[in-house]
């Protein structure tokens, strides 16, 4: 399925569910990856949640599903991206990007990605980072792809997924349109 076929937008508060339905499915792909949700409470305002932090966050659907998934009130979420700046003067760091795994390798990740380039050289930052599981490996190859270094910095989070990351950094350069 060609990324055209993914309607990309702002999300609403809405979305919570369907993000974390998103993060569930991706972490089940993981040995020992369980998704708690406890862990995850900025979903239950979403939107609200990222704004508060001068940021955004995007979510994806399938257009092929989208007459149905609107007669039903909204549609699977097959992707997500956040943003928001940090503390750091001219850098902002990326949260929360997932790709359901029957819609990767179709350019959606790209366009996501895309979505939050633009956003922060319109804000004239210059640096984004973000931090990864150790486990993501297709993860890592999206990013070094996409021109992330990955940094000699390593993180322990102590969640219910014993997670470790690592932290990856790029330079902010807007594609074409």
């Amino acid at each position: 399925m060609p990324a055209t076929h993914f309607r990309i937008e702002t999300a609403t508060d809405a979305a919570g569910d369907g993000i974390a339905a998103l993060i569930a499915a991706v972490f089940t792909e993981y040995e020992d990856c369980p998704f708690v949700e406890s862990e995850y409470s900025e979903l239950t305002a979403v939107s609200q949640y990222y704004h508060a932090l001068d940021g955004e966050i995007w979510i994806a659907t399938s257009q092929m599903d989208q007459d149905v998934a609107d007669a039903m009130g909204g549609g699977r979420i097959v992707g997500c991206l956040a943003i928001v700046p940090t503390l750091q003067a001219d850098v902002c760091e990326l949260f929360k990007m997932y790709v359901a795994r029957d819609a990767r390798g179709t350019g959606l990740a790209q366009r996501l990605y895309r979505e939050a380039v633009f956003w922060a050289a319109a804000r004239g930052m210059t640096t984004m980072r973000l931090w990864t599981d150790t486990r993501f490996a297709s993860g890592h190859r999206f990013y070094e792809k996409s021109g992330f270094a990955k940094q000699p910095l390593i993180r322990y989070l102590g969640d219910a997924a014993d997670s470790w990351e690592y932290l990856f950094v790029s330079s902010v350069q807007a594609p074409p349109k």
